[in-house]
């Protein structure tokens, strides 16, 4: 793309640039998901919930930078003039794409998402730990509550769902999602009932003994 659209190859620097602390950010909150999902004391999951508001507030203001959103733009705008296909336009579609779908969340939405879902896993870890899901409903039905807000906010043509369906398989449709899980239906119901009708497995290997040394 770069020897194609010289007059572009400054503008593609500073993409990378500015893209490259919104990567920085998201590892950062990486490393804090797996550290509450692991050993983190329960007494600092609230804290830890706080931090992970506060990161992903400042990735939502770099993604909705205004710089941003020029440069993607005048760098599409060079790659349709051109014809440019190849992997420096891709990640210009799809930086751009994630980019204007960002800019239609507030900022308060997506730093009380971030908090809430770290209050949500803590709520579910004890729950779980009770067998008692009254203690984690609460939690989900506010969670339940965040997302449905943040679908209306990214808007979607029939299906709500269809507006977080996007984050993973851009421009499929609850239509599409239900035809391929009606094939899989079909395919897998009876290969399941076929398996667990003619195979027994087999508990032997629970009951040996065997070499600690070995």
């Amino acid at each position: 793309m770069l020897e194609v659209l010289a007059k572009y190859e400054n503008s593609y620097k500073e993409f990378r640039e500015l893209w490259k602390e919104i990567s920085v950010l998201g590892s950062i909150q990486a490393q804090l998901n797996w550290d509450y999902s692991t050993y983190i004391p329960p007494e600092a999951m609230p804290f830890r919930g706080e931090q992970m508001g506060f990161v992903e507030s400042l990735a939502h203001e770099r993604m909705v930078d205004i710089r941003l959103l020029y440069v993607l733009q005048k760098l599409e705008e060079g790659i349709n003039c051109c014809g440019v296909a190849g992997l420096a336009a891709e990640n210009v579609r799809e930086a751009l794409r994630e980019v204007e779908r960002e800019r239609k969340i507030s900022a308060k939405l997506a730093q009380e998402m971030a908090e809430h879902e770290v209050k949500s896993y803590a709520a579910w870890v004890e729950a779980r730990e009770k067998s008692d899901f009254t203690i984690f409903a609460p939690f989900l039905s506010k969670m339940l509550e965040l997302v449905k807000e943040r679908a209306e906010a990214l808007g979607y043509r029939r299906d709500p769902y269809e507006a977080l369906l996007e984050d993973y398989e851009p421009n499929f449709s609850v239509q599409k999602l239900d035809i391929v899980f009606r094939c899989l239906l079909d395919k897998l119901a009876p290969f399941v009932q076929e398996v667990l009708k003619n195979y027994q497995p087999s508990a032997d290997i629970l009951h040996q003994h065997y070499n600690l040394e070995a």
